[in-house]
């Protein structure tokens, strides 16, 4: 079986130099490619497509990834290497750098210089055009699940569309990362001793004596608010509501306790006088409630026409079905990591619309070339 995942050399060149100061925009094209000083920087990168590896002991999911800067075709040396704004290196003399690179989660990790300041060229200072050339230079790394596509089958349903079945590849022995169930929610509302909503208060709980604790962002217009939070059995609470500088508890040596498997829907009502908050009805409401957070990979296509898809089974199988013309052009795919909360339970196989899918973050894969088995 062929597996052909992206280019594996990522190039970003740009022609940067002098502009003559006219405003007609062909004179300054015409005037970058001719100017004295004017340069074409490239980030080059061995190996700047990754399949994803599982985590291991021996930390052997953490793999170089090499690369270059050029100029002109000329190594540089003296620049500072940025990966994902966290690392930065320095190139050598050949113009050559090198990061270590977690392959065990799918992300794209930009790849940019921070500074040029040192920047040379067989021993020789660069030029300020080449400079600023170098800072615009941007490249990436991809790692992701490679997606095979399997079959394509016409629709059932829909003349004028076809059911494309498909796979991440996961690595052998290792099943990909079906959505589950990640954690409950807590939510309700504040009020105050009159009934009226609280806005801006912030609930918390704090887990056995301090050990832990989750917090809400402060309460909207109505009172409401919403934390999210995976009880353990029989664990002791303490629940607090902050409003400005003010903290309302329970009584002393009181806990609360949440019951399993499910969300909670806890109403409070504050004191008209000081901050013990009377732990029964009406003033402390609670009661198990529908919903769940869920964790997902979802999978996504990036063409104009609305389309479905299946979550990935634990072999990384999925139905992506949409119209045929859209399938024509060879649409990319793309991952993205989901977290929210749904009133019903979802699982591997569950149909998605991809109004339901949220379009990919900076740092995730967005441009996955499909390889036809």
């Amino acid at each position: 079986m062929h597996k052909r995942y992206l280019a594996g050399t990522a190039v970003l060149a740009l022609a940067l130099g002098l502009l003559s100061g006219c405003s007609d925009n062909s004179k300054n094209e015409e005037s970058k490619a001719t100017d004295e000083g004017s340069s074409a920087v490239s980030i080059a990168i061995d190996q700047s497509a990754l399949a994803v590896q599982s985590w291991k002991m021996d930390n052997s999911h953490v793999v170089p990834v090499a690369g270059k800067v050029l100029s002109d075709g000329q190594p540089v040396s003296g620049v500072e290497v940025n990966l994902a704004g966290k690392r930065n290196v320095t190139t050598s003399e050949d113009g050559s750098f090198e990061f270590m690179v977690d392959r065990s989660i799918p992300q794209t990790l930009s790849v940019s210089v921070t500074s040029a300041e040192q920047a040379a060229i067989a021993g020789k200072s660069v030029g300020q055009s080449a400079k600023t050339a170098l800072l615009a230079a941007k490249s990436s790394v991809d790692i992701y699940y490679p997606v095979q596509v399997v079959d394509v089958k016409a629709s059932a349903n829909d003349p004028e569309a076809v059911e494309v079945h498909a796979r991440a590849v996961v690595e052998e022995g290792q099943d990909f990362p079906v959505t589950a169930l990640y954690n409950y929610a807590i939510r309700g509302t504040v009020k105050a001793a009159d009934g009226s909503p609280v806005k801006d208060a912030i609930v918390s709980f704090v887990r056995d004596n301090g050990e832990g604790w989750s917090r809400s962002e402060p309460s909207n217009d109505k009172g409401e608010y919403v934390l999210y939070y995976s009880p353990e059995e029989d664990e002791d609470l303490s629940l607090n509501v902050h409003v400005g500088e003010t903290k309302y508890s329970l009584p002393e040596n009181r806990v609360y306790r949440f019951p399993e498997d499910t969300s909670v829907q806890t109403d409070i009502t504050l004191p008209a006088e000081g901050n013990i908050i009377t732990d029964k009805p009406p003033t402390l409401v609670s009661q198990a409630a529908e919903g769940a957070v869920y964790w997902s990979v979802m999978i996504g296509v990036n063409a104009d026409s609305p389309y479905t898809v299946t979550l990935p089974d634990k072999d990384g199988s999925f139905v992506l079905t949409i119209s045929k013309k859209a399938w024509e052009q060879a649409p990319s795919f793309f991952e993205t990591r989901v977290s929210r909360f749904l009133l019903k339970p979802i699982a591997a196989g569950d149909t998605v619309s991809s109004a339901d899918i949220p379009s990919p973050q900076a740092n995730e894969p967005q441009s996955i070339v499909a390889d036809k088995a």
